[in-house]
Parts: structure tokens; sequence; C-alpha cells
């Protein structure tokens, strides 16, 4: 049967535990030559002050940072985690429940401190490495692994060895009067010479006061972990190792704490507060990053036009959802002038999350009831590669906004139709309304066309390929209604053809639609191709949904919008095996994040797509998969900027599997987790 190819052109966790206080610590030794102490010995403060003094760095250079260990701690205060465990002989630093860093339950006080440290992303190999520089350091029960982290003598050690940054006194009262101890530092109760009694022991701690002055700690102690007054004895010098020192914030603009002024969005949200048009979330809090709702949108069109009476024999709202609602007024004006509509079945759906492409369309009735829409041409939505993707009813109101510069992509020539709208990109388009930029259209070229035979039946599943003079080859598959895309293509004369179950006949197609008429010039990446496949999984994984297995088949393509529960008695919720998680052999079948991030990886790459691993976070690229081994949590890249990315990722809360697209984070905040943040690619080179 013969068959032909018919085409159009187209331009295109933290994981959080809880713990208990005290133990025996392992006995103390400084340095070749100074006597094992026993009761007897005496180690003058001056030694120890040597030891201590010159360092230049900081705990953070292990990975864990003040604001993770304040996180895991503030989280667990009032749970059984750690609350409880008991200090057992053989073991030093098991929680009860999990046995698995050490084997069998039971802490000490400084194992209790190196799990919370572990927890909260301590390269603790390089630590040990650090520790065991000093021909003193204990290396007792060494088949264990972190035994050196569970003796309090070896922070001395680590303290020397690692150039940590430490403070010497000779009473923990002068400690506490210095001024210099800040929650979440580590304390090291160590011998001087003025011992006396015939305790021995050494003892770690972190401190806990919410004031320098404070005698509170969490420990180790009386054979639980708890939060108390510190294990003293008068005979003691007191240790305090530091983290760095706080960052100052970054001055407030526009009255808000959580916008700068290098923030892209930063003149936009000024704008919009001086105009009346938007407010914050808070009186000091903007929230660029929340999602505007339908309702958000709608009051904000109505704030712009100065909030008139509703027009004479405006009919009631048809709405059922909109009773007593605080944007009643708003929506009354909006349906009354045609500027927004329902949903359907009376219902308008005012905490509905708004995407971008809703954003446009009413954008574009706002400025079509003020009487000055332009005429319009749809070719302009031809340069971005996920031209399919916008709905057809939406199609004239993103020209317009495109063309009159109020929308432009997201980069890489995604305009993301589907992506949720969120507060700074609100704050941008209003700007951009009334203070037109420059269309600036992404330069690409594609074709789109149907496969179909002789008879018109169409053919789906038919591989299209296109062939251009260098001989590069661009290859889609059709979908059920025999309609294929390809995009992102240089200007030029391509041989194309399909092939189902035999030849399909081929000939050639030109591609030359460019920015006004102009010569493509840019080259199609699969960078590109990756942020075409994203906008498809945003609407395939919607945010705010669940990825959940739990009541519906057991598939990686279920989505549901109740919370999963994780574990359902038998087995796991969501699972998914793919070779990205598979570089994480202790997680595997993957689990929740991470089987997350492998299929999303899966999806994006093939199953086939090669797996490397590196931690640069220059070389991040859009798709590859971060991995937090100690915080236990993956993501998938889907913006790469040159200090921040932006991802997507499920269960980020570790309660459920809810999506989350588009949350920001910033290089230093990834770089803190050191040797523990571990990234994962699937390209090529």
């Amino acid at each position: 049967m013969k068959k032909r190819l018919l085409s159009g052109l187209l331009a295109l966790c933290l994981l959080a535990f809880s713990l208990p206080v005290t133990g025996q610590g392992a006995e103390a030794s400084l340095e070749e030559g100074v006597e094992k102490p026993g009761v007897d010995v005496k180690i003058p403060i001056e030694t120890v002050r040597a030891r201590c003094a010159g360092g230049t760095d900081y705990l953070d250079k292990y990975g864990v940072t003040r604001e993770m260990l304040l996180a895991e701690l503030s989280a667990h205060e009032k749970d059984n985690y750690y609350l409880g465990t008991p200090q057992k002989s053989g073991d030093w630093q098991s929680p009860k429940g999990d046995p698995s860093y050490n084997g069998s339950i039971g802490m000490n006080c400084a194992g209790f401190v190196s799990y919370v440290l572990r927890k909260c992303g301590l390269d603790a190999a390089a630590a040990i490495r650090d520790i065991r520089k000093s021909p003193s350091a204990g290396r007792w029960n060494s088949s264990r692994p972190y035994n050196e982290l569970a003796k309090a003598s070896n922070y001395l050690s680590w303290i020397q060895y690692g150039k940590l940054v430490a403070h010497v006194y000779e009473s923990q009262s002068a400690m506490l009067k210095d001024g210099k101890c800040e929650k979440g530092d580590l304390v090291l109760r160590f011998w001087t010479d003025k011992f006396t009694g015939n305790d021995y022991d050494n003892h770690m701690m972190i401190f806990w006061g919410d004031s320098p002055g404070e005698n509170k700690v969490w420990q180790n102690a009386e054979g639980r972990n708890h939060i108390g007054p510190m294990v003293n004895t008068p005979a003691s010098a007191y240790i305090l190792i530091k983290f760095a020192p706080k960052v100052p914030e970054p001055e407030p603009f526009a009255g808000f704490t959580d916008v700068r002024e290098e923030d892209w969005f930063a003149q936009p949200v000024l704008f919009v507060k001086e105009n009346g048009y938007m407010r914050g979330e808070t009186e000091t809090a903007f929230r660029p990053q929340n999602t505007v709702t339908r309702a958000q949108l709608v009051q904000v069109l109505y704030n712009m036009e100065g909030k008139p009476a509703l027009p004479e024999g405006a009919e009631p709202l048809p709405f059922t959802d909109m009773e007593g609602h605080w944007a009643l007024e708003a929506v009354s004006w909006a349906y009354a002038e045609g500027v927004s509509e329902g949903i359907g079945d009376d219902a308008f759906d005012p905490e509905g999350t708004l995407t971008r492409e809703q954003a446009a369309v009413l954008f574009s009735r706002f400025k079509a009831y003020k009487g000055e829409i332009p005429s319009l041409n749809l070719n302009c939505l031809n340069s971005f590669i996920d031209r399919a993707s916008i709905s057809s009813w939406a199609e004239e109101g993103i020209a317009w906004a495109v063309q009159e510069g109020v929308l432009s992509g997201r980069g890489g020539a995604v305009l993301d139709p589907q992506g949720r709208c969120i507060r700074a990109e609100l704050a941008q388009l209003i700007q951009n309304y009334y203070e037109p930029r420059e269309t600036e259209l992404p330069v690409r070229g594609g074709v789109y066309g149907t496969v179909q035979e002789d008879s018109g039946k169409v053919l789906s599943g038919a591989v299209v390929t296109l062939t251009g003079e260098s001989g590069a080859r661009r290859t889609a598959r059709t979908d059920s209604r025999g309609e294929y895309g390809i995009y992102g293509l240089d200007p030029g004369v391509y041989q194309a053809s399909a092939a189902k179950d035999g030849y399909v006949e081929a000939g050639p197609v030109e591609i030359y639609i460019g920015q006004d008429g102009a010569a493509l010039q840019q080259d199609f990446t699969l960078e590109d191709a990756l942020l075409a496949k994203l906008a498809a999984l945003r609407q395939k994984f919607p945010h705010g949904k669940y990825w959940n297995h739990k009541g519906v088949p057991a598939s990686w393509e279920a989505v549901t919008s109740t919370p999963c529960s994780h574990w359902t008695g038998a087995s796991w919720c969501n699972s998914y095996t793919g070779k990205s998680g598979q570089v994480f052999v202790s997680n595997q079948p993957a689990i929740q994040c991470l089987g997350f991030a492998s299929m999303i990886s899966d999806q994006l790459f093939g199953k086939d797509a090669p797996v490397r691993t590196f931690q640069d976070f220059d070389k991040l690229r859009v798709g590859d998969h971060i991995r937090l081994t100690y915080a236990v949590h993956s993501m998938i890249v889907i913006e790469k900027g040159p200090d921040y990315v932006k991802v997507v990722e499920v269960n980020r809360d570790f309660s459920s599997c809810k999506i989350e697209w588009d949350r920001r984070i910033e290089k230093k905040d990834l770089e803190k987790f050191g040797s523990t943040v571990r990234y994962v690619t699937r390209y090529p080179d």
C-alpha cells in the first residue's frame, strides 16, 4: 500500500531525626610525647591552647553547616527518634530505631554528635582522614567505620589537623561569659592541670542556648540523648568549635526581605508595589516564587482598572464556588466585562493554579476590554519548540502577549504555556503591559505534519526522519493521530521520510521560517529537546499533584490528587529502578524522590543513555540529577543559571510524594553540602 508524508511548515530528605545525651567519651591524649591520661596525669591548659590555636577553617568545610544542624535538631526536639537511645557497651552511635550506621543500638556523647553531623551532610571520610593525621588518634574497634568520630578525645586532633577555629576556656563559666557561643556550635569538655577528681572522661555536646550565656546543650548524658545543662567538672577546659560566621542578610528591596536589588524581578516588584497593582503576601515578604491563583490575577486586573463599579444591568455570577470569596467583586467585574470566564459546570475555580497561557489570555482580554488589540500574527508562536503545547483556545491570547512583548519564553526557545505562573512573573507581566519590551523571538525553525496512507488513514507510530544537507538527522515518532513535530531547525532543504513496517515515500521539505524572515543561525541542541520534553512532562506530572501508586495501578505514570502514606505495610508507595538511580546502590529499588528523579531522567534521555557522576556545579545542565546523599533527596534540573538551578522533585517535605516544579536553589546552598552532593548526568559527553 502506498503511503505518503504530508507536512506543513512551522517555527518552532531533609530527612530529620531526633536525639538523646552523655556517655563516656574515650580517654584523652594530645600528641606523641604526652603520657596517656590517667587520673593522676595533668595536661596544662597552655598545651590545649597551643593545639587549638591558629585555626582558619570552620566545620562548614566538611559539608555541614549551622543551618542544617539547627534544622535537623529543631525538627526533633519533641519526638522520640533519638530520645531515650541507650548507651550500650560495644557500640557508640546507632540511635534507637536505626542501627544501620554502626551496628547494634547504642550511643555515647561523641557518637551522638557524630551521628547528628553526618545526618546534616558531614563528609565523615574527610574528617576521619584529618583525625588520623595525629599519631595519637584513637582507632578502637576500627572495623566500625565511624568510631574515630565517636571518641571525644579525637575532636582535639580534628581541630588541630583540620585547622578548625576553636576557642579554649579554663572553665565553663568563662566560656559562657565570653559571648562567642552560638546555637549549634560544638563544645568539648577537656582535661586540664586543674583536674583533681577521679572522672578522667572527655565529653562532647552541641550548644543549644538561645543566647551566648545560656547553659543549655544537646548531649548524650545520663544514659540518654536530651536537652539540658552541660555536663560540668571544675577541673576541665572547655573548647568551643565553630561554624562559619553568618553571612549578612542582603538589604531588603522595595520593602521586602525576600527581594534583592540584583534579582531579575526586583524592578517589576517595585513597579507593581508603587502603583498599587500587587502587594506582598505579608508586610515584609513578597514571596516571588509562590504560585498565582486565578482569583489573584483577576484581582490584579481589577486593581489595574481602578476597581470600577459593576456596569448597569450586570447579570449575577453563575459560579457556585465564589460565594463569600475575597475576590468576589473583582471576579464579578471581570465576568460582566468579558475579561474572565469560568471553567465550566458553574465553577470559576478561584484557587486554581494559574498557568502561563491562562495569564496571557486574561491580559489579552483586558487589553481588548480597553479596545486596544492590534492585528495578530500567529506565526510568532512558531519560534517556540513547545508550540504544540499551547491550547487551541489560548493561541490568540498568547500570540498577542508574545507579539506585544508582554510574555517571553523561559529560555532555550521554550514558552512553557502549561507551566504555573509565579508571583515574580506576574509582576513582570504587569510592568511589560505598561512598559512593553522589544519583542525578542527565539530564532528557530521546524516542521509539523501528518503521516497517512493514500486511503486517508493516519499512520501512528511511524518514525519520521529529516536529513539536512550536512547529513545531520533528526527524528520524531507520530502520535495516535499520525501527527509529528520536529523543531529547532536551521533553514535549508531537508529530505523527509517516514517508516513503519517498510519503506514510506520520501520527499524534500524546505525549512525557511525565521524571525522577520531572517535566516536561522542557531543550532538545535540536545538541551532544547530536553526543555521540550520537560514541558510535556510538566503536563503529565502537574505541580501540586502526587506521584502515587496507592489505590491506582502500580505504574510510574500514576498521578493522583491525594497524598500517599509511603509505606503500605508490604511495599513502598512509589518505586522506579532506572539507571540514574542505580548509581546509589544502597537505595535500590529507588523509591519516592530518587525513583521520581530516575524516572524523569529516563523519560528525558532514554533508558539506555550512559550514566556519569561529577561534583562541579558549573558543569550542571538541564536534565541532570542532583542527589544529596546525606540529606537523602533527589531532584532533576529544569533550568540552570550561573549561580542557581531550578528543579522538579517529589517528597520534598518527606511526608508525601507531592510533585513540585520550579524550586530555585542557589549554588552557594548546594555547595554547603560539600562532597555529599552528587550530580548524575546522562549527556553523551
